[in-house]
């Protein structure tokens, strides 16, 4: 088992960068960290050489790059899922909200988060100069990412929620690990186009049971997810729609699922309620969860909201929140007729 120093967990946790960019700079700029560094890569080096036929995923999915590319991403692989297991770790822990991270931090004194690690987005700057930061004070800080090993996969919906932000009261839950001063934060962020047109919402107005489906990711594309679930609920206080993309059992330790619900009232074609969480599983709970679907399943994992938004929105603004919140995720840009933009 290769074991990631507590020194690269804490230097590669706090950046926004993916650790694929961050790893040279780690390599060439911090001598000390270059050579933990280099020790991990030989580590790495012998799994890749091994004929275990029980070897972690990353060393399928780095086999197409040559020797020396392969050692680099397959490490990055490594540094970013000891990343993601400590964020997870500190987001299950049962901790009290006065002092779970980031919360404990001196420049967030006086925000008080709710039951659900949640604070208000109105209490920080969110202005283009800092997205995806949100500053406060001397600090900016950034949202939870909805997969713990990808920093950027919140990075659009925030945007969408910034703008909300101007009209309705949004809620957000804050990275335990991303803090960084505000002098000097040098932001990033991808440019993404989403956009679509509406669902066949005469249907859903008129829905008498549920209405359920279940997509698998097309081969070579979003490895570590086994399926998506989605369902259209009928209910006395509107439509709910539920959606969860489930990871592979492989990876539960370093990634949860992305759980999304709102409400829709289809009398005024807006929702009242939605939030995007990520939902985190132990392998016996992961095997449980592959033999129901969404609909089913109770409350087993530990679900952890990343935002929501508790106003009323309009069917147009709620799936630009779905969609963004499901970067990457081909199947449901498809299902919501949207397509993207690099």
């Amino acid at each position: 088992m290769i074991v990631v120093p507590e020194e690269l967990i804490k230097y590669f946790g706090i950046s926004n960068l993916p650790t694929l960019w961050l790893l040279p700079r780690a390599m060439e700029d911090e001598p000390r960290l270059g050579k933990m560094i280099s020790m991990l890569i030989e580590q790495v080096d012998q799994v890749l050489q091994s004929e275990n036929p029980d070897q972690p995923a990353w060393v399928s999915q780095s086999r197409h790059l040559s020797f020396e590319n392969r050692r680099i991403s397959a490490t990055a692989h490594v540094i970013g899922e000891a990343v993601a297991a400590r964020r997870l770790s500190i987001l299950t822990a049962d901790i009290n909200t006065d002092t779970i991270r980031p919360y404990n931090h001196s420049d967030l004194s006086g925000l008080q988060p709710d039951a659900d690690g949640l604070v208000d987005l109105s209490h920080f700057d969110s202005g283009h100069l800092f997205l995806p930061g949100l500053r406060r004070r001397n600090s900016v800080f950034e949202i939870l990412p909805s997969i713990p090993d990808a920093v950027n996969s919140m990075h659009w919906t925030l945007q969408e929620l910034v703008k909300l932000g101007v009209k309705l009261n949004i809620l957000i839950r804050l990275d335990p690990l991303m803090v960084h001063l505000a002098d000097g934060y040098a932001p990033i962020i991808q440019k993404m186009l989403v956009y679509g047109k509406p669902l066949d919402w005469k249907a859903l107005a008129n829905l008498k049971e549920e209405n359920h489906m279940r997509w698998r990711p097309d081969p070579g594309w979003q490895e570590d997810v086994e399926f998506t679930d989605l369902v259209w609920s009928p209910g006395k206080d509107g439509v709910h729609f539920t959606c969860e993309e489930v990871p592979k059992l492989a990876t539960c330790t370093v990634r949860g699922s992305r759980y999304f619900h709102g409400i829709y009232i289809p009398g005024k074609h807006s929702f009242t309620h939605c939030d995007g969480a990520i939902r985190v599983y132990s392998a016996q709970e992961l095997v449980y969860r592959y033999q129901a679907h969404v609909r089913q399943i109770g409350k087993i994992g530990k679900r952890i909201k990343a935002f929501l938004v508790g106003s009323e929105i309009t069917a147009e603004e709620w799936i630009s929140l779905v969609c963004t919140f499901y970067v990457w995720n081909n199947d449901v840009q498809n299902y919501f007729g949207v397509g993207i933009k690099w």
